[in-house]
């Protein structure tokens, strides 16, 4: 590493016994696999982001509804001028039904092209573009639930994740952690809009899992996670988060993100399975995430992973159980229950 030029390279190396061990954190589970899965184009990264279209024809699709909405308003306020829309309207079809034709005959009169322009850019796009996961927070329960099902797993995330887990990263912890880190390195390299949402989807993916958190089964995924996100959140500044592009939707608070809303709704998962008597590895991890981003962002996530939290249920002389201090917790401040009269 030494030898290295310092300047040279996608990120400094200075000084080398602290910078290169940290960017080592941020890519420790990125596999040649990974890469490969990932970066299509050998490894290459381009800033062609393969949802923008999606996104820019469904504003183009809303915005033809409008106006389609507007001229038949209009057409029905001024019933005198139907003749002339009418004509319009034909003028409008025979100038469409020529430019179609122009565009049919042009690729034969073209000289020295073999494919066409938008042949040409979908290569292009083919070759350039980065390929995540797809990842649909909003269909986060299995096809066919209703009623009760579609609510808590819309949420909780916990039937996606273990469903993604299971089928798109063969429940492989470094899989997912491997393209958790690649968009984050991409979006924190090559300022990638489409590496940000995959990073931003895949962390409120695994922090709003409430019935996986405790989960034996996922025990080692999360203690890897904690400690990847605490990695990532160590290498950028407090700024990175004062954009909207981080809002959340929790118009109440301004001022927060969506990584700060994800990482309080983790450590409630956390505190609920230890008061269960689960999840005690997570402990240290979420103690010493807790205190990192304390520390660097003022954020402070409740609860005391200090120590082993222990639930004991009284029961009362007709065999009912009494509320404990911990289920009181519950009743209290914004996760108070709300009683509509």
């Amino acid at each position: 590493i030494y030898e290295f030029d310092p300047f040279l390279g996608a990120y400094p190396l200075l000084p080398p016994d602290s910078t290169y061990p940290a960017w080592l954190k941020l890519s420790d589970h990125i596999k040649q696999s990974t890469v490969s899965s990932v970066f299509v184009a050998e490894g290459f990264v381009d800033s062609y982001d393969d949802q923008i279209e999606e996104e820019l024809s469904k504003a183009q699709q809303t915005l033809d509804r409008q106006q389609k909405a507007e001229a038949a308003q209009a057409a029905q306020n001024d019933k005198n001028s139907e003749s002339s829309t009418s004509q319009k309207r034909t003028t409008d079809t025979i100038l469409e039904e020529s430019e179609d034709t122009m565009e049919v005959e042009q690729p034969s009169t073209a000289s020295g092209s073999s494919k066409s322009a938008p042949a040409k850019r979908e290569l292009v796009k083919r070759s350039t573009t980065v390929k995540f996961t797809p990842i649909n927070l909003r269909a986060s329960f299995r096809k066919g639930a209703v009623g009760e099902e579609v609510t808590r797993y819309s949420l909780d995330k916990s039937w996606l994740l273990n469903h993604l887990f299971t089928s798109a990263y063969h429940s492989d912890v470094s899989r997912f952690l491997g393209e958790y880190q690649a968009a984050f390195t991409t979006m924190l390299l090559c300022y990638h809009l489409g590496a940000f949402r995959q990073w931003k989807a895949m962390t409120i993916l695994v922090c709003q899992s409430a019935e996986a958190t405790p989960s034996p089964n996922f025990t080692n995924f999360f203690v890897a996670f904690i400690k990847t996100l605490d990695s990532q959140l160590a290498s950028i500044p407090s700024s990175f988060f004062t954009d909207l592009l981080f809002a959340s939707s929790d118009e109440a608070d301004i001022t927060a993100n969506f990584v700060e809303i994800s990482l309080k709704s983790l450590g409630r998962n956390i505190l609920s399975g230890l008061r269960h008597g689960h999840c005690a590895e997570l402990r240290k991890p979420m103690r010493q995430l807790q205190k990192s981003v304390m520390e660097t962002f003022e954020w402070k996530i409740s609860g005391d992973f200090k120590k082993a939290s222990t639930k004991v249920v009284e029961i009362d002389v007709n065999n009912v159980p009494l509320m404990s201090d911990d289920d009181e917790y519950e009743e209290e401040g914004e996760y108070a229950p709300v009683i509509v009269e």
